[in-house]
């Protein structure tokens, strides 16, 4: 029984650890500006966890990231779209493109990074 609970331990420690080293290297990944796929949006994530975005009509929003885990990017606004409260979007980063699904899951934006 105690070899199964060191067992146990072991592997939930492992996969702790596994699980953070993928959200650091996502942490890492979205650094820079990103532009949507139709040129008219655009997102800059720094290193410090603000955020920049300038939408399709000019407006600017900015706010603060953070990972929730590997998959899932938390964005809290401020401004007038602070009113909107905390937001989790499952996030993809894959070399120089990001794919973000909207919390409701049905809408995906796609980006590039920009060089």
């Amino acid at each position: 029984m105690k070899i199964k609970t060191i067992l146990s331990c072991s592997f939930t420690a492992g996969l702790l650890l596994a699980t953070s080293a993928f959200a650091d290297d996502a942490k890492t990944a979205i650094v820079g500006k990103w532009s949507d796929s139709e040129g008219v949006e655009t997102i800059e994530y720094k290193a410090d966890g603000s955020m920049i975005e300038t939408l399709a009509g000019g407006d600017v929003v900015k706010g603060k990231y953070s990972f929730v885990d590997a998959t899932h990017l938390k964005t809290e606004f401020e401004g007038p779209m602070a009113a909107m409260g905390a937001v989790v979007s499952p996030v993809t980063i894959k070399g120089n493109t990001m794919d973000v699904t909207d919390a409701d899951s049905k809408t995906t934006m796609h980006f590039t990074k920009a060089k």
